[in-house]
């Protein structure tokens, strides 16, 4: 990994810090990001990094917001070789009990922001005709769930988004992987 740039949405949360820790000796470059930046700051004071560390809080919901991390991903390391979405929020209820901002907070989050980073990443990395988006599901979009309702069809849109772009993208050398890990231990 030494001198490649990994995005890593979602950087603060358990899948996410993970990832960052066990790149860090790697010599890769890390982008962090999550919305709230002493967060960033916490885990970038924690890691023992050999390549470099730049820490962009972002709120992923927001296009303009996204466009402006892969700016300034760019403009710091010159290109983007690995997108990690590992942002996600859960909302467990019952199907009668979900709110309209239950269904908004996972559609805009767990999808939406996802395709924003996406598109914006894969964008760049067209450019260098390589590049891989990795997209944390989970088991929640591949197996229903009772109590899931908004969360799973979050993920399935994610899923099938995440297909779609991987057609799209396959000529420009750009690869994009799914992980459907169980339930997952974040602090």
């Amino acid at each position: 990994m030494q001198n490649k740039t990994v995005v890593i949405v979602g950087a603060t949360g358990g899948i996410g810090s993970t990832l960052a820790q066990k790149l860090a000796p790697t010599g890769a470059n890390l982008v962090l990001v999550t919305k709230k930046s002493q967060k960033l700051d916490d885990l970038a004071s924690k890691l023992s990094v050999t390549g470099s560390i730049l820490s962009v809080p972002t709120d992923i919901t927001n296009p303009h917001q996204v466009e402006t991390l892969m700016e300034k991903t760019v403009a710091n390391f010159g290109q983007i070789d690995v997108l990690v979405n590992a942002a996600g929020a859960g909302v467990m209820k019952q199907y009668n009990k979900i709110t309209p901002e239950d269904l908004e907070t996972m559609l805009d989050l767990n999808l939406k922001g996802s395709f924003y980073t996406m598109q914006a990443a894969a964008n760049y990395m067209k450019d260098k005709q390589s590049g891989h988006i990795c997209n944390v599901i989970g088991i929640l979009g591949k197996h229903p769930m009772a109590m899931a309702s908004a969360y799973c069809a979050s993920k399935y849109g994610l899923v099938g988004l995440s297909k779609c772009m991987a057609e799209e993208l396959k000529r420009y050398g750009i690869k994009i992987t799914l992980f459907y890990f169980g339930g997952v231990d974040t602090p």
